[in-house]
């Protein structure tokens, strides 16, 4: 409400969303319930959820239920068309070196692919210039070449294949 008096047309972001597949999923749902003590409860007062996706134990379509559990409590609340933006991600720290860079990079495309696919507007890496969480030359490349893929037109279809690739069809052409 401070906020929007100094300027109506000023954008909020809800308080970021971690774990939404365990402990995010109830804070989610008493923030957005929650009083203001004004005029509302938290779900009036945002424009975007935020979220935090780490593929954990680099379980890259955790991502797919991830997104899928704060979207169902958007949904819920009456908050269907509000945007989801994952404002931090990252390969998780690898202390012993045992995930090789091939694979943080297969990770990292299919993450990106599956949250495009689920209409995840924005997706930041945490962070770039941490030595222990920053991207590898091969995560850099994947980076851009999942980016020229998904910039190439509308998501129509997306499937996460047996052998866990990850299928999307962008402007009619299938890439795996």
């Amino acid at each position: 409400n401070a906020l929007r008096a100094v300027n109506a047309s000023i954008k909020v972001g809800a308080p970021t969303i971690q774990e939404p597949e365990s402990t995010g999923s109830p804070w989610l749902t008493t923030f957005l319930a929650a009083s203001d003590g004004a005029a509302g409860t938290g779900k009036d007062h945002m424009d975007y959820a935020f979220i935090h996706l780490y593929p954990p134990k680099y379980n890259f379509g955790l991502a797919w239920s991830q997104v899928d559990a704060v979207r169902t409590i958007l949904d819920a609340a009456g908050k269907t068309t509000l945007d989801i933006w994952n404002t931090e991600t990252g390969v998780l720290f690898d202390p012993q070196r045992t995930i090789s860079d091939t694979w943080k990079a297969k990770v990292l495309k299919r993450t990106l692919a599956l949250c495009a696919a689920k209409g995840v507007k924005r997706y930041y890496w945490y962070t770039y210039d941490n030595p222990d969480m920053m991207m590898t030359s091969a995560e850099k490349t994947a980076w851009s070449e999942i980016r020229g893929v998904l910039l190439g037109g509308a998501i129509t279809n997306c499937n996460i294949l047996p052998d866990e690739r990850v299928c999307i069809t962008i402007a009619g052409q299938a890439h795996t």
